[in-house]
């Protein structure tokens, strides 16, 4: 018997273009805050199209749009959470905020599914 195996496309850095910034509320106050957030971590992302689970993901969350990013493992410096927001340095993205709605994490990457809910 033949041992199977399963062919995983390497993350290379000529895929990861797309300058993306974690930000969050910076805010500590009782009361409520405005926009203050502010840059907690940045690196470079792949952008690509969101899988049918991913779509499920926004569909439930009644998202506009969104899109699916992957970014490289930082080990224990950088380790994303949903209560971040992300702001992604590409003409097609501008002005826009995003939130973090799923995280899927491997040993080399972090897939990270993004929306916009609402009038961001």
């Amino acid at each position: 018997m033949k041992p199977t195996f399963e062919w995983k496309k390497p993350l290379n850095n000529g895929r990861l273009r797309t300058p993306v910034h974690f930000l969050s509320n910076s805010y500590d106050g009782p009361e409520p805050s405005g926009d203050e957030l502010s840059e907690v971590f940045s690196t470079y992302c792949e952008i690509y199209s969101s899988s049918m689970k991913d779509i499920e993901i926004l569909n439930n969350v009644n998202a506009k749009f969104g899109m699916t990013i992957v970014i490289r493992n930082q080990s224990t410096a950088f380790i994303p959470t949903r209560d971040l927001q992300v702001k992604v340095d590409d003409y097609r993205y501008q002005n826009q905020t995003f939130n973090i709605y799923d995280i899927r994490p491997t040993d080399e990457s972090y897939t990270i599914v993004l929306g916009v809910v609402g009038d961001d």
